[in-house]
């Protein structure tokens, strides 16, 4: 999620006269610092087959998937980040274990995910999830799990390939990836033939303090 664009930039290509902004997709995240990015983009062995690789710039936890929205939701969304974000600890989670979505069958969707931290980053994503109801936004209930995608496997895969993946997914050791998490970010994807684009709308600090912390400046917003 390094390729972003601030919000005067995102505002700039808006249309500006007068016609109906079409309709935006958005969801609320946890990025990844860029070098463990990087580090977790090469967890999967390099010559698996039949995968659509997730790129390194891209990596995150979904704690929100809002989906296709009217533009006018960006502000009211803005606003839920913030009040979650303003009652939600600073974290430190690791990434340390491989995982495959569905749990049996052809596998369609490989991640990487969190151990340590799990339990507390399930706290701000309900806590977000809360936010985003109380303003009527709508947003996915698909229960959250703390996870990266890293690739999806490219539909109608073979069985050889589909066996291959599953017995080196179980195989692969993987390192811990630890990280702290201080903020959550608002980004909208834009789809293109190129593939998405994620832009970052709004990123809030996470403000309330852990135990024997310190209390950081009162948000006057």
């Amino acid at each position: 999620m390094r390729d972003v664009r601030d919000s005067a930039r995102q505002a700039a290509r808006r249309p500006s006269d007068g016609a109906h902004p079409p309709p935006i997709r958005l969801f609320v995240a946890i990025q990844l610092p860029a070098a463990l990015a990087e580090r977790a983009a090469d967890v999967l062995p390099g010559d698996l087959p039949a995968l659509r690789r997730v790129p390194a710039a891209l990596l995150h936890l979904t704690l929100a998937f809002i989906g296709s929205v009217p533009a006018e939701t960006v502000q009211p969304a803005r606003d839920a980040l913030r009040a979650a974000a303003r009652s939600s600890a600073p974290i430190d989670a690791c990434l340390d274990r491989l995982g495959r979505f569905p749990r049996s069958g052809p596998p369609a969707v490989l991640w990487l995910g969190a151990g340590t931290g799990a339990k507390e980053l399930g706290a701000v994503a309900d806590r977000v999830r809360a936010r985003l109801e109380e303003r009527d936004l709508p947003f996915d209930h698909k229960p959250f799990a703390a996870h990266v995608t890293l690739a999806r496997v490219t539909p109608a895969v073979e069985l050889e390939d589909a066996r291959s993946i599953e017995g080196r997914l179980a195989a692969t050791a993987v390192p811990r990836l630890d990280f702290r998490v201080d903020s959550i970010q608002l980004v909208e994807s834009v789809l293109s033939r190129k593939g998405a684009r994620y832009v970052q709308l709004e990123e809030a600090a996470l403000g309330r303090p852990r135990s024997g912390e310190p209390a950081g400046e009162p948000d006057g917003r």
